[in-house]
């Protein structure tokens, strides 16, 4: 009796050691199991690589393999013929002048032109190029000269700004306060501003008319956050920026940063924020009717640092100096970095706002304007900064 209980009990303990051999067995191979497909998940053809970094972020992949694909195969073509970015860069072309010397207007388009092209400076999207799915500058290769199949490509997605005869770049400043430029503003065959700054109202000083808008990261951001509070009925918070947007109609906003993507450096931080504002104005919600420009071969910070040889550049001085690929002439509005005008009276920091401004804590807009005002001693430009008497 003790023997059959002893075998029992022996039994049964090797029972129970089986059974939790098979259970840590089980153990292990759940968590193989899991690891394996973590790896899968991972694991992607080298193809699916290469598309992910060209082409970012997708919401719905299979919309766009047409032309995600031509650009592909098409950019391969070039690399076989040895036409790489670089190859075309402004950084390749030599600097002939310092812009700062010129004596003319069409010395100073000469020079620009030389580094700079106008089709991939400012790329204009075409309305049936739709952003539903992905933004073109994602996979726009910058710096690729526009030739063969490229040019192609280009012409089917994009459109540039023509050549104007007369330009008016209108800035911000408080010296437009009361000036009655308005008409004269309005008068030039295309009007630039920047920033979005708000004209509702301030017609008579700064006109109504808009053909270009540029707009920076801080701006985007503004965008960005004013859509969230837009989305809230309670919010009372200002929508400022996001209403001046609603109405430039189809006027060209143009984000002079570069967002595709082979571009490395510091812009990168804004290509998700301009993609959510494009994205909210002209698909999910406000549906805006204003026209996009991307640039691929952008001007800031490589080639406005390289050629005023300064680091610091507004989006005024930006656009001024883009503006030489297509205008023949250029007058300057509200460009005027003093707390008083030239008889001693007041000057605000903005024409639409009472606030003063201490310029003397960033250097760049009184440096910029000294350039400008050599330009203007030169007649290479016209700087409005009195009040103005309109005469058609």
């Amino acid at each position: 009796m003790g023997g059959s209980g002893s075998t029992w009990m022996k039994h049964k303990a090797t029972l129970i050691l089986h059974n939790a051999s098979i259970r840590k067995l089980f153990f292990y191979a759940v968590i193989l199991t899991a690891a394996v497909l973590i790896l899968l998940s991972q694991n992607t053809t080298p193809k699916s690589k290469v598309r992910r970094r060209y082409h970012g972020r997708r919401r719905s992949p299979l919309r766009l393999p047409k032309v995600s694909s031509i650009i592909d195969d098409c950019i391969r073509t070039l690399e076989k013929q040895n036409i790489t970015p670089s190859n075309h860069s402004h950084q390749q072309r030599p600097l002939t002048q310092d812009p700062r010397t010129v004596k003319s207007w069409q010395e100073l388009r000469n020079i620009v032109s030389n580094l700079l092209d106008i089709d991939t400076t400012i790329a204009i999207r075409r309305s049936n190029i739709t952003l539903e799915d992905d933004f073109p500058q994602n996979f726009w290769p910058p710096g690729v000269a526009l030739t063969g199949c490229l040019r192609k490509l280009y012409d089917d997605m994009f459109y540039t700004v023509r050549q104007q005869t007369s330009c008016a770049l209108v800035g911000n400043g408080g010296i437009l306060k009361n000036s009655n430029c308005g008409k004269r503003i309005d008068s030039h065959d295309f009007v630039m501003r920047v920033n979005l700054a708000e004209i509702t109202g301030f017609e008579e000083d700064v006109g109504g008319r808009t053909d270009l808008t540029a707009i920076n990261t801080a701006v985007g951001l503004l965008l960005k956050t004013q859509l969230k509070r837009a989305t809230n009925s309670s919010n009372q918070s200002p929508l400022d920026k996001l209403t001046a947007l609603g109405k430039l109609n189809d006027s060209v906003v143009w984000f002079p940063y570069n967002m595709s993507y082979r571009e490395l450096s510091v812009t990168r931080r804004s290509r998700p924020i301009f993609e959510t504002v494009l994205r909210q104005t002209k698909v999910d919600r406000h549906d805006m009717t204003y026209r996009v420009a991307y640039s691929p071969a952008p001007v800031w910070p490589q080639f406005m640092t390289r050629f005023w040889n300064k680091t610091r550049n507004s989006e005024g001085f930006v656009l001024f100096t883009v503006s030489t690929l297509f205008c023949q002439e250029v007058t300057l509005y509200g460009f005027w970095p003093f707390p008083q005008d030239s008889n001693g009276d007041h000057v605000p920091h903005h024409y639409y706002e009472d606030g003063d401004y201490d310029f003397t804590r960033r250097n760049t807009i009184p440096e910029e304007f000294e350039i400008l005002q050599r330009l203007n001693q030169s007649n290479v430009i016209r700087i409005v900064s009195e009040k103005c008497t309109y005469s058609p």
